[in-house]
Order: structure tokens, then sequence, then C-alpha cells
């Protein structure tokens, strides 16, 4: 087995792609459903574990705990245990494979018993393991391995109340998910108050940061006093990888909220998930496939600084229901706007003039039929207009606002330069605060796309 130990963990994976993403489904998408075929391999109607499933799942950890340390004392405790866990910390653990203490525990006969308990029971992996071929199999022995390393080694720390935290592992295992911790320093506001609650949308909070999140240094090129730290907590399965964490969303849905109810330039270049427990593999925001956050430069400077009030807190209570009635999952014309608004503020933040080209075209995503192939300026103005304003002094007042938008659009579509100075800075500004006016009154009259035929006889 060490030789495709080496070969399934480290070398090219010679099986279908498919195959491959099967396997990683079973063995990284995990946790406890409670389904039908969960129950019939020991747990009970609320999903549960019944009381001898449970008990017999403690005698064999406390089994493999004994293993664990005979194995780790035969070798040399300080310096195999400190490797292990030194490994332990790291976000990709399948080097514990290659661990000598994990390698001799993997022949224990404790060890083997409870790769096949868990490999016949739904607590660690959302689908079950029938099928499984012969590779299926020793991938899945490996993340076995690892998993119970990882609970050794968290038990061992403590040995003399070692039974503790071997029981917190099957409560850990028999919930049917597990709450996630989730802190987001924003830039570009200020608070009075020291905190501010949402309700279940999240706190705001005014407070320092450890240095390892924000450095000092970068603080101080952002001329920021305090950031505020955006809070909420999300609920998961039990095991899980950052790719597979289903928080890119929930993010940018949350300050995407925010970004219409208190101010449209909102930004963040940071996020950390709380390690729930010390088996759990970390969630690192370097985990993250797409982008979530943005570059400091010096035009972060130029951005100004939003103070929350007692207002702005209010408008975002009152717009949370209408907010999750908008389908942020599908493509809607408000949520192709709303990911524009997103590109844009980090744009804004790398630098780049081409915000204005991303708002511009948020506002086409709304107001521009899909099928037309007209000049869209005038069209866009008045539609704009129209939506946002009941009299006719502020129309046409709006009216030219947009025009300004195409003006700047047109001057970098048209290969001409238009540096980011102060004043364009403030015109990318305006033009967010505009397209998110338009946006938070779509949230308003909970409509995902507009009646444009209807907007050109108002």
């Amino acid at each position: 087995m060490g030789d495709c130990t080496i070969v399934l963990t480290r070398g090219p994976i010679t099986e279908s792609n498919a195959n491959w993403e099967k396997i990683r489904y079973l063995l990284f998408i995990l946790g406890s459903r409670g389904t039908d075929w969960g129950r019939q391999m020991g747990q009970t109607s609320k999903g549960k574990m019944r009381n001898d499933v449970r008990q017999h799942l403690e005698e064999m950890l406390v089994r493999l705990l004994s293993n664990f340390r005979s194995i780790k004392d035969k070798l040399g405790s300080a310096r195999s245990f400190a490797h292990t866990l030194f490994m332990l910390s790291e976000p990709d653990y399948h080097e514990l494979v290659f661990d000598d203490v994990c390698k001799q525990l993997r022949e224990t006969e404790a060890h083997k018993e409870l790769v096949d308990f868990f490999g016949n029971r739904q607590y660690l992996w959302e689908e079950p393991s029938a099928g499984f071929t012969s590779s299926d199999a020793h991938i899945f022995q490996l993340y076995v391995s690892a998993v119970l390393l990882r609970v050794m080694a968290s038990v061992d720390a403590n040995a003399e109340k070692s039974k503790n935290p071997l029981l917190e592992f099957i409560d850990f295992l028999d919930q049917p998910d597990v709450p996630r911790h989730v802190e987001v320093p924003l830039l570009h506001l200020n608070m009075v108050q020291n905190s501010y609650d949402l309700g279940d949308f999240g706190t705001l909070v005014k407070r320092t940061l450890p240095n390892e999140i924000i450095p000092e240094s970068v603080l101080e090129n952002l001329d920021v006093p305090t950031p505020i730290v955006f809070s909420f907590t999300v609920r998961t399965g039990h095991f899980y990888r950052g790719t597979k964490f289903p928080l890119s969303d929930i993010l940018k849905a949350k300050v995407g909220l925010l970004r219409l109810g208190v101010y449209p330039l909102i930004a963040y270049n940071h996020f950390s998930v709380e390690h729930v427990k010390p088996w759990e593999q970390r969630i690192s925001d370097n985990d993250f496939s797409g982008r979530h956050w943005s570059k400091e430069g010096p035009i972060s400077r130029s951005i100004r600084q939003h103070s929350i009030t007692d207002g702005d807190v209010e408008r975002i209570i009152s717009l949370q229901k209408s907010f999750r009635h908008m389908g942020w999952e599908s493509m809607s014309s408000w949520r192709l706007a709303m990911d524009r608004l997103d590109d844009a503020s980090f744009k804004l933040e790398c630098g780049s003039p081409d915000a204005i080209l991303d708002l511009v075209i948020g506002l086409e995503s709304v107001f521009v039929d899909r099928d037309s192939r007209q000049e869209s300026t005038h069209k866009v103005s008045i539609r704009v207009s129209r939506f946002l304003e009941a009299t006719l002094t502020k129309r046409k007042d709006m009216f030219h606002k947009v025009k300004q938008m195409y003006k700047d659009r047109s001057t970098l579509a048209h290969g001409q330069r238009w540096n980011l100075d102060e004043h364009a800075v403030a015109r990318v500004e305006s033009a967010a605060t505009l397209l998110g006016r338009v946006l938070e009154k779509m949230v308003e009259l909970e409509s995902v796309n507009l009646d444009l035929d209807t907007l050109d006889l108002s």
C-alpha cells in the first residue's frame, strides 16, 4: 500500500477526470445529513447516532488513541509528535500520510476497524460509499488516516483529559452542520458607535485587528484609524476544503447589500474563517479560487470615508427581507449589475480607471433590452431618470449625470487617457452611487428585471 500511497497523493491521477471528481466529492464535501441511507447505517430519525453506535465509536477511538501513544513513544515522541503537530497546522494535510506515526497507525487493527466503520456510515461524507473501486478505497483510507491522526494528536495534547476531546469529536460528527464565524475588515467606513447589531445579517464592530490580518503599514497607507469589521455566521458540513466552502456568493451578497444600504464603494481585502475544532482543516482566504479582495494603493486614500449612521443601519435591516427574494444565485439583470458594481470597486482599489466601464455596463444590464442593437446612451439616460426621479427638474439633473457617465466611458473606450485623480475618483463615486440607487430601488420593488416598455411609457 505504500507505493500506492505515493502515486495517489503525490503523483498524477491516472484515472479519468470524471472519476477523480467523484472521489474528491466523496472525500471533501463532508457532513451528516440524516438521510434514509444514513439512518439505516446507524442514525436515528433525527439524524443522531444511536446510543449503541456512539458507544462503539467511543471504544474504537480509545483503542486507536492507545495505539497512537505506543507508536509515538516507540518512534521518539518529541520529534515525531512535533512533526505531526506542524503538519496539522498546514492547510493541506495530505502530507500526514507520510508521517511515520501515521504509516504505522494505519497498520493497526484499531485503525482498520475505524476505517471500516466510517466506510459503512454516513458521518464523513454526503454520499454512500457503495460502488467504491479499489482506487477509491485506497484514497478513502488515506483520507480517514489523516482525519483520525488529527483527532489523536489533538486529544494527546491534553492527555490527562483524553476522554472529553474524544466525546467532543463524536458530538461534532453528530451535528447536522457546523457553525463557522467569518470576519471581514471593511475599507472606507467609519463608525461613531463601537458596534451595530444587524440581526441575522451580521454585526459591524469597530476594533483593531491583529497585525497578521491587516499589517500596520497597510493601515498607515490607507489612513484608516480603526477598521470596521463585519462579522457573520454560516453553517456548513463538517470538513470542507476552501474551494468547496459556500462562502463566495455569501460574501458578495452580504457586502453587496452593505454597498446598497450604506456606501457603494465599500471594499475589503481579507477575511478570516474561525477554525472551529482542532481536528478540522483550516480555511484561508487563499483557498478560494475567486477574486474577493482588492489591492491597496494610493487611490484608496482618495476615496471618501463614509461614517455609518443609525439611518444606514435601519436601511440595511429594512432591505434584508426583500434582498433575500432577489435570487442571488440566478443570473438576472439585477445580479449582473450587482457583479459589475463589485468589479468596479475592485478595479478602483487597484487604481484602474476601467471602474467607470463596469458601472456603465451595470446600468446597461438593467436598462437595455437584451436584443437591442441601437445606441444606448440616450435611452439609458431617459430610463434611469424616469426610474429614479419623480419631478421634471430632478429628471433633467439625473439625465445629465448619466450622460456624464457615458462621456467618461467613451473617453476610455476610444483609447484616450483618463487619469484617476481626485476629481475622477469623485466621478466614479458619483456613478457608483447612481448605480447603487438603481439596484437598491429594485430591491425595494423586489424586481430582478425591469419592465422597460412600461418605463418608456411613464
